[in-house]
């Protein structure tokens, strides 16, 4: 059987929020360094298991990965969605702290995992794309904060159906249309 592996552009990778500013050749220049490699993982393949350390965030760039929390007794529950040009895990490679989470490819995904730790330690200040990278970093994290807020003000009410009405009113809010896809079944949207 042979391995359908989702394929790009690169041209749509300089489009993400992670490579914003940054070039085709800047990119080539990052995986030559091997600060950035390409991944590709087969459906339910495991990029982040919770109790590991990373120094790596993940950008999906084909694909969707979902990042979920398992508990002792082995219960699942989905905290994201990643579809391309998102991005996980980055809490956790700025941090250095162990990770809580797992992620896992729910199709044929491609991925690209960026050393946030290298970029962060100085000894590429020389390269062109070094400050823009930071600033993206930044830009990221901080957008990772505001999800975080929002979770808490969706998940404050105490019925479901409350919730929902919140998550759906920021979503419309935030893309400035009613109308938008759910990146979660009706089992799995309540566990969010």
């Amino acid at each position: 059987m042979k391995l359908k592996i989702p394929q790009y552009q690169l041209s749509e990778v300089l489009n993400m929020m992670a490579f914003k500013g940054i070039s085709e050749a800047d990119i080539k220049t990052m995986m030559d360094l091997g600060i950035l490699r390409e991944h590709y993982y087969r459906y339910n393949s495991t990029i982040f298991k919770a109790g590991e350390i990373t120094e790596e965030l993940g950008i999906v760039i084909k694909g969707r990965v979902i990042v979920e929390n398992v508990d002792y007794w082995g219960s699942k529950s989905i905290l994201s969605s990643a579809l391309p040009g998102k991005v996980f895990g980055e809490t956790y490679a700025l941090s250095g702290h162990k990770l809580m989470i797992d992620a896992r490819a729910t199709e044929p995904t491609i991925v690209f995992l960026l050393n946030a730790q290298d970029i962060m330690s100085g000894k590429y200040n020389s390269y062109p794309w070094h400050l823009q990278m930071l600033k993206n970093l930044l830009l990221l994290s901080s957008r990772r904060s505001l999800t975080l807020s929002l979770h808490i003000f969706y998940i404050k009410p105490k019925k479901i159906r409350e919730r929902v009405s919140y998550y759906l009113s920021g979503l419309a809010s935030s893309l400035g249309t009613t109308e938008f896809d759910i990146p979660f079944n009706r089992n799995s949207l309540p566990t969010t």
